[in-house]
């Protein structure tokens, strides 16, 4: 799966269906990272299934 970031940013999101699916200025890991938080909305597809990663 591939996280991302907004550089100078806390948030990671998962879901490229999410409304804050970072396009530019982004940082990128294929892991969980282990510091930050994660998005809710990310959270909220995944739970309901419809997490596009």
């Amino acid at each position: 799966m591939t996280y991302r970031r907004v550089k100078d940013k806390d948030v990671w999101h998962w879901c490229k269906n999410c409304s804050g699916w970072p396009l530019s200025k982004y940082v990128e890991e294929e892991t969980k990272p282990s510091e930050g938080e994660f998005c809710e909305e990310c959270k909220g597809k995944e739970r309901a299934g419809n997490c596009r990663g």
